[in-house]
């Protein structure tokens, strides 16, 4: 709880004189928290890190006034980041999808340039897989995991029953996995 006569801390005192104009007082600022922020955009992007570093000091000025004399500014500055970092997912995101960030990894939001070819190269090798097996089974494999379709629509398709279809899914699974 606060109290009248707990005494702002030195960020605290920075942070409004820059916020007041003081540019000496902004780079103070920036310079004491810069490499937390750096790092915790650094552990999830390659690339437009400056540009959220940018935002996540702007964004820390212009809410200044939200800033409590004894609270830590570099928690508040790392609150702001990730604030930032999920405007960015959410704005990066090409087929709209909304995604559940506590469940969703990094590499799944904004892939890395070498996670890119880490993953072209694994669909390449999952297609001469694929392309390998008979096109019964190579069929089912890609109507149950690429299309999501369910056993049935899968044994009308390949006017198979419902039990023909589990076992070629099966053997499929087994020479993906060879």
């Amino acid at each position: 709880l606060k109290t009248s006569l707990e005494r702002p801390t030195e960020d605290y005192l920075l942070l409004q004189a820059w916020r007041a104009g003081d540019q000496d007082a902004g780079n103070r600022v920036v310079r004491r928290h810069f490499a937390a922020v750096h790092r915790f955009f650094l552990s999830k992007l390659d690339r437009d890190v400056d540009e959220l570093l940018q935002r996540t000091f702007l964004a820390c000025l212009q809410a200044a006034d939200r800033f409590w004399p004894n609270a830590s500014l570099r928690a508040f500055l790392l609150e702001i980041a990730r604030r930032q970092l999920l405007k960015y997912f959410e704005q990066s995101r090409r087929d709209g999808r909304v995604v559940d960030l506590a469940e969703t990894p990094v590499a799944a939001l904004y892939p890395s340039p070498s996670c890119d070819i880490d993953h072209r190269q694994q669909t390449r090798l999952l297609l001469h897989a694929l392309r390998r097996m008979p096109l019964d089974l190579q069929i089912a494999v890609e109507l149950y995991y690429w299309e999501s379709l369910g056993m049935a629509e899968i044994a009308a398709i390949l006017d198979i029953p419902p039990g023909t279809v589990k076992s070629r899914l099966f053997r499929g699974r087994k020479l993906l996995s060879e």
